[in-house]
């Protein structure tokens, strides 16, 4: 009934072969059965190369990790690249030394009344024991010695002072007694060669312009127990 229909309106199409696929390995392989007479068809081996190229970025990357340890080990094992870089002698040649700055021990020294009133003596009187001796304003007693200085040094400069204890000059005679060195404050010393000898005087003066009452009847008016030289560095 329909042959004549299906013979001018109808091509019948051959059904695609059934396939069954199996896994060996790594390769991938088809078997087809066939129908209407058709020939085997291979599939086309999709899976097997995608497998390849995931296997070969996982190796490209692997590659790559370990060539950045590498090379993180060389940095972290000497620090930095060395730079170019040249040397050449200054053309110095000698040694530095050092100076030196010392005291030695003073000689025995003596007491003098340097102004006098014609009482104890005439001016420059030797006092033969300064505790016995009763200041009064106006009075300049001076004490000679020699100091042994080492001052060493090619742009070297030095001073030498004179201080006492916490109570060298009694607070009721601090404005109107001075003790001085060389009539200064401080005595400066220049380099020398080795040490030598330096000769000082200390001087203790009573200011005749003292006030009635002030610095009167005093134990002690200069404690001189505890007087000692000094010699420091003068700054630039």
């Amino acid at each position: 009934m329909f042959s004549g229909v299906a013979s001018r309106h109808f091509r019948w199409l051959s059904a695609p072969p059934f396939s069954a696929r199996t896994v060996t390995g790594t390769t991938l392989t088809s078997t087809t059965s066939t129908g209407r007479g058709q020939a085997p068809y291979a599939i086309p081996e999709r899976h097997t190369s995608m497998s390849t190229t995931h296997t070969k970025d996982r190796t490209v990357l692997k590659g790559a990790v370990a060539a950045g340890a590498a090379t993180a080990i060389l940095l972290g094992g000497f620090g930095t690249f060395a730079l170019w870089q040249a040397s050449t002698a200054a053309g110095t040649s000698g040694t530095l030394a050092s100076g030196d700055l010392a005291l030695g021990t003073p000689a025995t020294g003596e007491w003098r009344l340097v102004e006098s009133d014609g009482v104890y003596g005439e001016d420059g009187a030797v006092v033969e024991d300064i505790s016995a001796f009763v200041a009064s304003p106006g009075d300049v007693l001076e004490y000679s010695t020699a100091v042994p200085v080492t001052v060493k040094g090619s742009d070297l400069k030095a001073k030498l002072t004179v201080s006492g204890g916490e109570t060298f000059i009694a607070p009721a005679a601090t404005e109107y007694v001075t003790v001085t060195i060389n009539g200064q404050d401080a005595l400066d010393v220049l380099p020398h060669d080795g040490e030598q000898p330096l000769e000082v005087a200390v001087r203790v003066e009573f200011s005749s312009s003292t006030p009635a009452g002030v610095a009167q009847d005093l134990d002690t008016l200069v404690s001189l127990d505890d007087v000692t030289f000094t010699l420091e560095q003068v700054a630039a």
